[in-house]
């Protein structure tokens, strides 16, 4: 099978996307968000119960604390987008242009302007699918993605990479 994808920001967008996905359908996201939440509020109480009985803690001393954790939280996600937005692959990356796909009972062959390679079968950890592309990861942020738009038959790709993947 031969297939030529042409990689644009918005193909590096669905990449993203699709590997966020990814991990939440892996590792529920809310889990990881609690257990981060709760060693923060455990740390402030420690801190508190330092510098003040937490018994005797007035109304004052709790909405400040909240505060300044809820403001940290919000700097927090609005850096984590800024550094998602500076991440952009640049022109002469292996990301951009056009990729030339080889499938074969082998792995898969990909080459463009810039580099050749080829990944073996047993390298392919996961196949995703969401509603705008396939993505074929060989780890958790490394993955192929092939949009569907560009696909004549999305249903023939995937048929065929699960036929190939190894079960790991």
């Amino acid at each position: 099978m031969e297939l030529t994808i042409i990689n644009t920001t918005d193909t590096w967008e669905l990449f993203q996307k699709g590997s966020v996905e990814y991990l939440a359908h892996k590792k529920p996201l809310w889990i990881k968000l609690i257990t981060q939440v709760s060693y923060w509020a455990i740390a402030i109480f420690v801190a508190l119960a330092i510098f003040k009985n937490p018994l005797q803690l007035d109304l004052k001393t709790v909405v400040w604390t909240s505060s300044i954790f809820i403001l940290f939280l919000i700097v927090i996600a609005i850096e984590s987008k800024n550094q998602q937005s500076s991440a952009l692959p640049n022109e002469n990356s292996t990301f951009l242009g056009e990729i030339k796909y080889k499938l074969d009972e082998r792995g898969i062959y990909s080459s463009n302007h810039v580099a050749k390679s080829f990944v073996a079968w047993k390298a392919v950890t996961d196949i995703y699918e969401n509603d705008k592309a396939i993505l074929v990861h060989l780890d958790t942020f490394k993955a192929y993605i092939f949009p569907k738009d560009q696909l004549d038959k999305p249903e023939d790709l995937l048929t065929f990479l699960t036929s190939n993947l190894t079960p790991q």
